[in-house]
């Protein structure tokens, strides 16, 4: 997946120092509740989900925050 800064980000949570070698800034959308990212697959990886492939969401920790996975076209969240 290749980090997309979308229209709507307005803010980027940047690497930390000494990270930057292994960890990109990330452009993100703030709002009052919480962070949102923006991604666009790879053509393999787009290949593999309409295969009927799947994602997976990584957390580096040992907890899992609550989260939402959604899929945008334009400003418009696609619903499923």
């Amino acid at each position: 997946m290749n980090i997309f800064h979308h229209p709507a980000c307005n803010d980027v949570l940047r690497a930390a120092p000494g990270t930057e070698d292994r960890v990109s800034d990330l452009p993100i959308m703030r709002g009052e509740e919480s962070v949102s990212s923006f991604w666009k697959p790879t053509p393999e990886e787009l290949a593999a989900l309409n295969a009927n492939g799947c994602m997976m969401f990584e957390v580096w920790g040992r907890t899992h925050p609550p989260i939402a996975v959604a899929v945008v076209e334009g400003n418009r969240v696609v619903e499923g």
